[in-house]
C-alpha cells in the first residue's frame, strides 16, 4: 500500500530514506521531519528488538539531530528480487524470500505490532553471497499500531480502495474525516484521491481514539497486504510461468477475508505452501534400464512401479485420527456424565457461573459444528472443539471443588479436562479424513 499521493508542498512523507550505496557493515541513517513520527519509530524498534524480531538492530536515537542509527539491513525486497536470475535456483531463493516475508510479519503482529504498509519497499533482503540463504527484514513503522502505544494523529496514508482491506480503507477515510472536521478545513470530494494536508494543521493536531485503533479485523488487513505483495511479485522474471500461476492464486486467497480465524488459517495455509516449494528436493532425471538388463532380476526384485503399486495399503494417519477422534468424543462424554452425577448426587445449586460455561461452551461448539460444513480444515476445527469442551471441564471442576466436593472428583474432571486440551486430533496426512 503506498503512501498518499498529494501534493508535495503540502503531503511529505515523513523519514523515506532509502540506502544510496551504503556499504553493508556500515549503519543506516534514517532521518525524520517531525518528532512525532520519529517517536513512533523508535519505540517499535526498541520493543521489537527486545522481542528478538527480524527488524534492524537500533544504534542510537537523536532527537535533536532528528535522526536514528540502526543497523543496515541489506536492499529492498523489489530490487532483490529484480537481480535474481530466471532459472530454478531463482525461483527458489525468491521463494524463500516471500516465506520469510509473510513469516517476519506474521510475528511481529502476534507481537501486537500491526504494520500497515507491507509493501515491497519495507522488507529488506541481506544476502551474504549468491549461494547463501537470504534474510529478511522488515523496516518502517510509522504507518503501525499497537495497543502499546496509541495513534495520536491519523496515519499518514491516503486512503485506497483499489489496494486496502475494507476495514483499513474505512478507518482511513473515518479519520481523516475527522480530521477535517476538528481542523474547519473544507473536505476533499474524494479521500481516495489526491488531497492536500496543511502541515501546521497537521502537527498541531492531537486526538485520541481513532478509527485505526478500533480496527478489529487486524488479521484480515496483514494477510489482504501479504496477498497483495504476493500477487505483485508475480511481475517478476524469477519465478516461471506456472509458479506465478499457483503464487498469484495463493495471493487472491488472502485478500477480502471477513474473519479473523480465517486469515490466520489463509495464512499459515500460505506458509506452509511456499515453505514446501522452495525446500523441495531438486528434481532429478530418471535412469532408464534396458530391457534386457532388467529381465534377470524381475523374478527376485520388484521394480519401482510394482513397489509403488504393490504398497497401496491405507498410510495410518487417518485411523490414528479416527482414534484421537473417537477418544475425544468419549472423554467429552465421560467428563460431562460425571460432572451431572456430581451435581446430583451432592445436591450442588447450578449457579451463574456454570450456567455462563455451559451457554457459553454450547455457542463455541455449535459454531464451530456449523463451520465444518464450509472450511477445508475440518481437523484444526475439531481440535478447538475438543480444546474448547477441556476448557469447560476445567472451569467446571473448579466449580466442584469451591462446592466442597471431596478433591478426588473434581480432580478427576480436571484431569479429563486436560486430556482434552493436549489432545491433538489433527495429523498433517489425516487431515481430509477428518
Amino acid at each position: 500500500m503506498p503512501p498518499a499521493a498529494v501534493t508535495t508542498s503540502a503531503w511529505r512523507w515523513f523519514g523515506s530514506n532509502t540506502p544510496k550505496g551504503n556499504a553493508l557493515t556500515e549503519p543506516f541513517i534514517k532521518r525524520f521531519d517531525d518528532r512525532y513520527t520519529q517517536s513512533r519509530e523508535y519505540q517499535f524498534l526498541d520493543v521489537l528488538n527486545q522481542l528478538h524480531a527480524a527488524v534492524p538492530a537500533v544504534f542510537s536515537n537523536d532527537t535533536q539531530l532528528g535522526q536514528i542509527r540502526m543497523a543496515h539491513a541489506g536492499v529492498t525486497l523489489h530490487e532483490w528480487l529484480l537481480a535474481l536470475p530466471a532459472a530454478a535456483t531463482g525461483q527458489s531463493q525468491a521463494l524463500n524470500a516471500l516465506h520469510q516475508a509473510l513469516s517476519v510479519s506474521r510475528s511481529v503482529a502476534r507481537m501486537d505490532v500491526w504494520h500497515f504498509d507491507l509493501a515491497f519497499r519495507n522488507f529488506m533482503v541481506e544476502q551474504t553471497n549468491a549461494l547463501a540463504s537470504p534474510s529478511v527484514r522488515l523496516i518502517d513503522f510509522s504507518l503501525a499500531i499497537s495497543s502499546r502505544f496509541p495513534v495520536q494523529k491519523p496515519l499518514w496514508m491516503r486512503p485506497d480502495a483499489m489496494q486496502q482491506h475494507p476495514a483499513l480503507h474505512a478507518a482511513i477515510t473515518e479519520d481523516w474525516r475527522q480530521f477535517f472536521r476538528r481542523n474547519q478545513l473544507s473536505e476533499p470530494p474524494s479521500y481516495d484521491g489526491e488531497f492536500d494536508i496543511p502541515m501546521t494543521a497537521y502537527r498541531a493536531d492531537w486526538c485520541n481514539d481513532l478509527a485505526v485503533d478500533r480496527i478489529t479485523q487486524r488479521w484480515c488487513v496483514i494477510a489482504h497486504s501479504l496477498g497483495l505483495l504476493l500477487i505483485q511479485s508475480t511481475q517478476f522474471s524469477c519465478l516461471s510461468a506456472e509458479m506465478r500461476m499457483q503464487v498469484d492464486a495463493r495471493g487472491r486467497s488472502l485478500m477480502h477475508l471477513a474473519t479473523e480465524s480465517q486469515a490466520e488459517l489463509a495464512l499459515e495455509d500460505s506458509l506452509q505452501w511456499l515453505s514446501s516449494q522452495f525446500s523441495a528436493p531438486t528434481p532429478r532425471p530418471r535412469a532408464q534400464v534396458t530391457q534386457a538388463a532388467q529381465a534377470p532380476a524381475q523374478s527376485v526384485l520388484k521394480t519401482p512401479r510394482d513397489i509403488s503399486t504393490s504398497n497401496n495399503a491405507p498410510p495410518p494417519a487417518p485411523m490414528l485420527s479416527r482414534i484421537r477422534l473417537l477418544m475425544s468424543v468419549v472423554l467429552i462424554g465421560l467428563g460431562y456424565v460425571l460432572t451431572d452425577a456430581l451435581y446430583t448426587a451432592h445436591h450442588l445449586h447450578v449457579t451463574a457461573y456454570t450456567a455462563v460455561v455451559v451457554l457459553v461452551t454450547l455457542a463455541l461448539s455449535a459454531i464451530l459444528l456449523v463451520s465444518m460444513l464450509f472450511s477445508e480444515h475440518r481437523g484444526r476445527l475439531v481440535n478447538r472443539l475438543s480444546q474448547a469442551q477441556g476448557l469447560a471441564l476445567l472451569a467446571l471442576a473448579l466449580e466442584i471443588w469451591t462446592q466442597r466436593v471431596p478433591g478426588a472428583w473434581p480432580a478427576g474432571i480436571a484431569v479429563l479436562g486436560v486430556i482434552l486440551l493436549m489432545l491433538r486430533l489433527e495429523v498433517k496426512q489425516g487431515q481430509r479424513a477428518l
